[in-house]
């Protein structure tokens, strides 16, 4: 073989490894596990004023890759008042949960990445002072469970994580 041949048959080798290294690096396969959505929803901005509490919730996308379906499920006494606020764009049902509780699930079809929407909980104080006083003397409740709180985040395809400050029987309400 000559020179110049060899020059060419080892372009052509550099080429197809190219071409090969290309098309496993852009498969279908490869890119769902690197380019996920990464959800989660904060709780943030506890406040008591007056006769009336207030909480907010994050819901934020930090993944590589845009969540479809995604659904955030908070429980919240039955005559808290549930707001979207920023960018929510999808709905929301609130069904009651017993006699005194309510499940609000909020549903949004996409969230790209970066991008995130608020949601506002408004209650009454009477509520928290009763679970606070009858958890007054423990560290937590059963099982580490308030009430305002977010239950799960999830999208297609990844479950989100869920964020919460402690207990609001912790926070002075008297």
């Amino acid at each position: 073989m000559q020179r110049g041949e060899k020059i060419a048959i080892g372009v052509s080798v550099i080429a197809l490894l190219v071409s090969v290294i290309n098309t496993i690096l852009t498969s279908p396969v490869i890119i769902n596990l690197y380019s996920k959505p990464d959800i989660s929803v904060v709780e943030t901005n506890r406040e008591l004023d007056g006769d009336t509490f207030r909480t907010m919730f994050i819901v934020k996308n930090k993944g590589s890759s845009t969540a479809k379906n995604v659904e955030l499920v908070l429980n919240a006494y039955a005559k808290d008042i549930v707001q979207t606020m920023q960018g929510f764009t999808g709905e929301m049902i609130e069904k009651p949960n017993g006699p005194h509780f309510k499940t609000a699930t909020l549903k949004v079809n996409y969230l790209p990445p970066n991008d995130s929407f608020i949601v506002l909980l408004t209650g009454r104080k009477e509520s928290l002072v009763s679970i606070s006083k009858a958890y007054n003397m423990k560290d937590s409740s059963p099982l580490n469970l308030t009430i305002p709180n977010a239950v799960s985040i999830r999208s297609e395809r990844s479950i989100g994580n869920i964020y919460n400050q402690s207990p609001w029987f912790q926070v002075n309400v008297n």
